[in-house]
């Protein structure tokens, strides 16, 4: 994956290898949830079914994990006169207009 936010040297690098991991994260995540389907398809089994179900809370977690590492490394807002960072979790009625 290249770097194209313009860091350079150390922190693109582990730019670069967090974003690998939680890739890979992802990855077998979506794996797992897939052979688990699979198992419970061959066998009927409940209990494989219940397993692959709650699996699917860790697809989840690995995509909200990746989407979180992205928006980190993201360059600050500077086109928002509020002075809003990268992420704004403020309710929508606390914002005057």
């Amino acid at each position: 994956m290249a770097v194209t936010d313009g860091t350079v040297g150390r922190s693109a690098y582990l730019r670069e290898a967090e974003l690998r991991w939680a890739g890979l994260s992802l990855g077998v995540s979506v794996g797992l949830v897939a052979i688990k389907f699979a198992a419970y398809f061959l066998t009927h089994s409940d209990a494989v079914f219940s397993d692959a179900l709650e699996n699917i809370a860790n697809v989840l977690t690995a995509g909200f994990g990746l989407y979180s590492i992205r928006m980190a490394h993201r360059p600050r807002m500077t086109t928002i006169r509020t002075g809003m960072g990268k992420s704004n979790f403020s309710p929508p009625g606390w914002k005057a207009r």
